[in-house]
């Protein structure tokens, strides 16, 4: 992996001395006690042909022969895209109709090349399939037979990706939620679950937590959680954007324990008030708060580091803001993001408060090296289009 990411950076490798001193200056600002044990490393850049993004929704990492491969889901192409050692190494085509169709592809899980698991949007049901793209198994999973509650449909992107941990896979559900609803929050309502392709059941192991009992959420805060799966302690950690605590999830015991990993740059995940949520009834969510308020975000974990990362994001600036860009991936780019980096005891060991209008807290990938963000913040001028360009954030030793 090490001589891997030494080719990586040899394509382009920056030490980026300007978001470090502008991290480094924000963060005295807010007497961050950990400031100076973080960096933002080095950067490497990527080209791009006309059919691909620079950003992906799904982002994940595929290891194989002792290699790691950034994996990019292409919605456009309806593929996956394999990159190693800063080139584009493979792609994996699917039909999105026909006899061998899939829809369109949401997310995936390289078992080997030959074991391939896809996620098509809005749908019950997974695939699998070869590098050919051919599906040789389907997999549907009726949310009425849902073990222990209920769920919509399954969803998985950067932040919820598909884990397999020996012979069960966790996944993200989401509920069909209603602004402001105190029903929103059940026992019964699953967040996380857990698939038994064998059996082709699936089971609600996670819900929301009480600490959302009884409040009005934004439907930004009630759709969202981050999971990361540390194998050494056989536990998912998760991260829900309300909550300053880390849910860890006993995968052999099905034991829920939490532990506190916040900043003090929130003091308090502040829900809506009954007046916010009649404005936002009335005016069909258009006037969206979320700006307003500071919650927690993505999770991830690097098990060669052993490092834990969260995510938190700041009320963000509506200055940048054009109106005619006024949607919800625009607003929440707008948010300061900040990144803890922990211990997979959960001690911090170095805080970051990431410079504005430069990076993209919704796209990113966790290797061996640790967790790389995206440049391509919607508020960035300075990039190009045709190439995708990554910083690797660490802990300075």
């Amino acid at each position: 992996m090490t001589h891997y990411f030494q080719r990586l950076k040899s394509v382009v490798t920056i030490v980026f001395f300007v978001a470090v001193v502008s991290s480094c200056s924000e963060k005295r600002k807010v007497n961050n006690p950990v400031a100076n044990t973080s960096v933002i490393d080095s950067i490497i850049t990527i080209p791009l042909d006309k059919r691909t993004d620079f950003l992906a929704r799904s982002s994940f990492v595929y290891r194989a022969g002792g290699v790691e491969y950034i994996v990019r889901v292409n919605e456009l192409t309806n593929q996956l895209q394999l990159y190693n050692r800063g080139k584009l190494a493979a792609k994996i085509s699917f039909k999105a109709d026909g006899p061998n169709g899939i829809g369109s592809i949401l997310s995936a899980h390289i078992i080997s090349m030959d074991s391939i698991l896809v996620l098509p949007k809005y749908r019950t049901k997974m695939y699998l399939a070869d590098s050919t793209g051919h599906v040789y198994k389907t997999f549907s999973l009726d949310p009425a037979k849902m073990i222990n509650g209920f769920y919509g449909f399954i969803v998985s992107n950067s932040k919820t990706p598909i884990l397999k941990f020996e012979n069960k896979l966790y996944v993200e559900v989401t509920q069909f939620y209603e602004a402001c609803d105190l029903k929103n929050v059940s026992p019964v309502a699953a967040k996380i679950a857990e698939i038994d392709l064998k059996n082709e059941t699936i089971r609600n192991i996670v819900q929301l937590p009480e600490e959302y009992a009884g409040k009005f959420w934004d439907m930004d805060i009630l759709d969202d959680v981050s999971y990361a799966l540390i194998p050494e302690k056989r536990m998912l950690y998760i991260s829900f954007p309300a909550s300053p605590h880390i849910y860890q999830y006993n995968i052999d015991t099905g034991e829920i324990l939490k532990k506190r990993l916040g900043t003090p740059n929130i003091k308090l995940v502040e829900p809506y008030t009954e007046l916010v949520c009649a404005e936002q009834a009335s005016d069909d969510r258009k006037t969206n708060k979320i700006l307003d308020l500071s919650y927690y975000g993505f999770c991830g974990y690097s098990q060669k580091q052993r490092l834990f990362y969260r995510f938190y994001h700041l009320p963000g600036n509506t200055d940048p803001i054009k109106p005619e860009n006024n949607n919800p991936p625009t607003r929440l780019a707008a948010h300061r993001v900040g990144v803890i980096i922990a211990s997979t005891e959960l001690e911090v060991l170095a805080e970051v408060l990431l410079p504005n209008n430069t990076f993209n807290a919704y796209d990113y990938f966790v290797t061996d090296d640790g967790l790389w963000l995206s440049h391509h913040s919607p508020f960035n001028k300075k990039l190009k289009e045709d190439e995708m360009k990554f910083s690797l954030i660490k802990v300075r030793q």
